[in-house]
C-alpha cells in the first residue's frame, strides 16, 4: 500500500513541476515574443512617416478670443519665441501676414500653416491706431 501511495504521489508530484516548467517556459516564450514584438514595433516607429503636423510653426502668439473685429488680436506674447523677437505686443492687430489679409483668428492660423521653420513672413499690424510692419522670422 506504501509503494502504491508512493508511486502515486510521485507521479502527481512530477507532473505538478513539469506543468510548472512547461508554464514557466510559455510564460518565458510569451514574454519574449512580447519584448521581440516591442522591439520590432519600436523599430518600425523610427522608419515609418508621421503625417505632418497642421501646425508647423509656433511663433508663441496668444490669441484674444474675445476679439470679434477683423484681423487677429494678440493677447499675449511668449517671451523667446519670434514674435517677442519681432516687437509684437499684448493688444497688437495683425492685419496681413505678406500680401494675405488677416480676417480673423482662423485666417490667421491657415495663412500660418503654409509656412514652416525657418521663413521670413512680413506682417502688417496696427498699434494704437498706427500701421506698423515688421519681419517675423519663423520657428
Amino acid at each position: 500500500m506504501k509503494r502504491i501511495f508512493f508511486a502515486v504521489f510521485s507521479i502527481l508530484f512530477l507532473l505538478t513541476f513539469s506543468s510548472c516548467d512547461n508554464n514557466k517556459k510559455a510564460t518565458s516564450d510569451a514574454e519574449e515574443n512580447t519584448i521581440e514584438n516591442k522591439l520590432n514595433n519600436d523599430e518600425n516607429k523610427k522608419t515609418e512617416t508621421k503625417p505632418e503636423s497642421f501646425y508647423k510653426v509656433n511663433v508663441g502668439l496668444k490669441p484674444d478670443l474675445m476679439y470679434k473685429d477683423t484681423g487677429f488680436k494678440i493677447d499675449s506674447v511668449v517671451p523667446d519665441r519670434p514674435g517677442k523677437y519681432a516687437g509684437l505686443m499684448k493688444g497688437d492687430i495683425i492685419t496681413k501676414i505678406n500680401d494675405a489679409e488677416v480676417k480673423d483668428l482662423n485666417s490667421y492660423t491657415m495663412f500660418m500653416s503654409n509656412f514652416h521653420n525657418g521663413d521670413t513672413v512680413l506682417i502688417t499690424f496696427t498699434r494704437d491706431n498706427n500701421k506698423l510692419q515688421t519681419n517675423l522670422i519663423l520657428d
